[in-house]
């Protein structure tokens, strides 16, 4: 798997654009992340909140890679709380 895996590389080459992207979103952008995800957990979002000014974060210090399966209601509520300040 590790051969046709291509993403750490499109990252590191796109890495300008798509972090701008979010820096510089023209719409509302809200993260909702577990921050017990070993793969994009607590220091993804400790990174993020570095990057982006402002970052809009919802950390679900419980949850871990899939908190929309393993806490559906948690990550809703945070979602419809984002939706509800933007309108």
């Amino acid at each position: 798997m590790h051969k046709i895996i291509t993403y750490m590389t499109q990252r590191k080459q796109h890495r300008q654009r798509w972090v701008g992207a979010l820096v510089n979103s023209p719409v509302p952008v809200k993260l909702i992340a577990g921050a017990l995800d070993p793969i994009s957990g607590q220091h993804m979002i400790d990174r993020y909140s570095q990057l982006i000014p402002n970052a809009n974060v919802t950390t679900l210090p419980t949850l871990g890679h899939y908190p929309q399966v393993e806490d559906a209601s948690a990550v809703t509520a945070a979602y419809l709380k984002f939706r509800h300040t933007i309108g």
